[in-house]
């Protein structure tokens, strides 16, 4: 210092020499009076960075960083209250002057500067050293600070703070209906909601004297209540049947419904009312199945709920809807003004049981299935005067689908000539029939109460057995021919008496053949027919038949099988008990839909004794049938079967067959 006073008041006198002397230069002397100016503005910085950093060390302060990145240069944040930025420079390389960014003279205050972590030590000139550390945050800690709140209910936040001291204080403001306390000595922030309950916010913070403060946000959602009206034990009970199933759900919040992994169930959930509409198909796996609904919240995609869906298995069941039964004194049939004695077959479409009385009156009954009251007489002034045996103008009626699904009925005559007439009735019951004529070639055949049929109306093929031991004859019937003249086929196989062919859905040349007689043993064979292409062959061909290994009646008989696939099984319904007997039975076969139907009736050392149907019912009238033998016909739909047994002058009973 007083090497400094000397040259500046050398300085001093020279510039006052210089000034008596006009032609003086004194440029040089300006810079070096410049340089001394900024040394000495410098030194004073440097001795007001030093008086900062030792009034923060005198505080008990810290350090809040420090940078080095300027070699000698030292940028140093302090923290807290006294937070403030100084600059320090190592006094072995001076302040920035003129010469470039460090100086010439060693006149810092600080020898040197230098930190670890913990934090740093400033070293003066002489030696001394103040160690000033670095700041610990300070922090007000809530692992959790969302939650979900129910009415007037209370929630409790567990709380710390980091590098609190004695004077650390932790406050609460709530906002809305809610209320908040502070029970400092557990530690924890109590929470009561509002009731109603609302989302809302409640704001916490701690501070300390050192000026030191953090602030923690809680925010709260209305906790789900959900309840379900409807008991899991419901849901047990759902129909096998597709369908809809309603689920009402109480929530005060939005919810949301995701469908479950399963192909067999779909949700729609109703918003206003919180209704569950569940869309289920038909469960035709034989067993209960079962999937879980998952109730979420809308906003954040949390389970609230779950619900057990168990379907029960579609079940398949037959009931009776109604019997006709005859007494001692008369038949059946006179209730609705009939020809005792002249059902002979019958046909039904589901809403009609159909009739062709047996005889020359030429009329046709329709007994509506709904109100077997009220009875119809179909027209039928078209059918042809040309008949058998001295005038049987209308024998077997049959109801076909067509390719829509409408059902058509048709009805034949018996005739043994070289053609028979069959009519259709196209534009339903109350309008004309169209008369087609069936070529048969050759006497002895006739189109009669024995015919079946195969396929669909537009595409229709025919089978009737001949009178008198001639084998089977089919046609393929175009839907607008008048006259069909082809004879397609002859089936080899004839057993005699009065057979009918009823030929499996699957495969038109094998199926069930009967046989009734009245002097003859009575048996059911399976039919194989060697040539499956049986439509477009006019010569006979080779059968080979497998009787059926179990009586098939009283006096071994039976007629009118159907073949059918429902409910996830195949069925086989028909009919027994036929030559002059007062009864009238009916069965129902069940088998898988991998099962051979002639499995399912009994072949191959299948026992199908009458005792282990899927169904029999019978009746019994109060007059015997002369020769006549049950007729089983069926009409089915998605959902239902409906079945008409006939028994000539016993009896009429009309079943309905479905799921649930």
């Amino acid at each position: 210092m007083k090497r400094l006073t000397f040259v500046f008041f050398a300085l001093t006198l020279c510039l006052a020499v210089a000034s008596c002397n006009k032609e003086y230069d004194d440029t040089v002397l300006k810079g070096k009076v410049d340089k001394l100016t900024e040394e000495v503005n410098t030194l004073k910085a440097n001795q007001q960075a030093m008086q900062a950093v030792i009034d923060v060390w005198k505080a008990g302060g810290y350090v809040q960083s420090i940078d080095n990145s300027v070699p000698g240069q030292h940028t140093i944040t302090f923290y807290g209250e006294n937070g403030k930025t100084v600059v320090l420079y190592d006094g072995a390389q001076g302040a920035p002057g003129p010469q470039g960014p460090q100086g010439e003279s060693g006149d810092s205050f600080f020898k040197s500067v230098t930190s670890d972590n913990n934090g740093v030590t400033f070293e003066k000139t002489d030696g001394t050293k103040i160690f000033i550390p670095f700041a610990k945050a300070f922090k007000l800690v809530i692992e959790n600070p969302a939650a979900e709140v129910e009415a007037g209910k209370n929630v409790e936040f567990t709380y710390s703070v980091q590098n609190a001291n004695e004077s650390t204080t932790v406050d609460v403001f709530a906002g809305g209906n809610y209320a908040a306390v502070v029970k400092e000595a557990d530690k924890k922030i109590v929470v009561t909601a509002p009731d109603p309950v609302a989302s809302g916010s409640v704001l916490a913070w701690a501070q300390n004297d050192e000026g030191l403060f953090s602030m923690k946000k809680l925010s709260f959602t209305a906790k789900a209540d959900v309840t379900i009206e409807t008991k899991e034990e419901d849901y047990q009970a759902i129909s096998g049947l597709a369908g809809n199933f309603d689920v009402d759900v109480v929530s005060n919040v939005d919810i949301e419904v995701p469908a479950p992994d399963v192909d067999w169930v779909s949700v729609v959930v109703t918003k206003a009312s919180y209704k569950i509409t569940l869309t289920l198909n038909d469960n035709n796996t034989g067993a209960p199945r079962e999937t879980t609904l998952k109730i979420l919240r809308k906003d954040n995609g949390q389970q609230v709920q779950q619900i057990k869906i168990i379907q029960l298995a579609k079940v398949t069941k037959v009931e009776k809807l109604w019997a006709k039964i005859s007494t001692e004194g008369a038949a059946w049939n006179s209730y609705y003004g009939g020809t005792a004695g002249t059902d002979r077959n019958v046909a039904i479409d589901g809403k009609y049981v159909y009739l062709a009385e047996f005889g020359s009156s030429k009329k046709i009954w329709a007994i509506e299935i709904a109100n077997p009251e009220s009875v119809t007489a179909v027209a039928n002034t078209t059918i042809k005067s040309e008949g058998f045996d001295g005038g049987i103008f209308l024998s077997c009626p049959r109801v076909v689908k067509k390719n829509n699904g409408d059902p058509i009925l048709i009805v034949s005559n018996l005739s043994t000539g070289d053609y028979g007439w069959l009519y259709a009735y196209e534009e339903g019951i109350t309008a004309e029939p169209k008369a087609i004529k069936l070529n048969q070639y050759g006497a002895g055949r006739r189109l009669g109460d024995t015919f079946t049929t195969w396929g669909n109306y537009e595409n229709l093929v025919m089978i009737f057995g001949s009178h008198n031991g001639n084998g089977f004859v089919t046609f393929q019937l175009p839907p607008d021919a008048s006259n069909v003249s082809g004879l397609w086929s002859r089936f080899a196989l004839d057993l005699g008496g009065m057979p009918a062919y009823y030929p499996f859905p699957d495969n038109i040349a094998k199926g069930i053949y009967a046989v009734r007689g009245e002097a003859r043993d009575q048996f059911a064979t399976v039919a194989d027919i060697t040539n499956d292409n049986v439509r477009t062959l006019a010569d006979p061909h080779a059968v080979t038949a497998k009787k059926l290994n179990y009586s098939v009646g009283m006096n071994g008989s039976a007629a009118g099988y159907n073949f059918v696939e429902f409910n996830g099984k195949r069925y086989i319904i028909y009919g027994k008990e036929t030559m002059n007997t007062k009864n009238g039975q009916l069965l129902v076969r069940e088998g898988e839909l991998t099962t051979p139907w002639e499995t399912i009736l009994g072949v191959d050392g299948v026992d199908a004794d009458y005792t282990t149907a899927f169904y029999t019912d019978s009746f019994t009238g109060g007059m015997a049938s002369s020769n006549s033998a049950v007729d089983v016909a069926i009409w089915q739909t998605a959902n239902e079967i409906f079945i008409a047994l006939d028994k000539q002058k016993a009896g009429l009973a009309v079943y309905r067959m479905y799921a649930e």
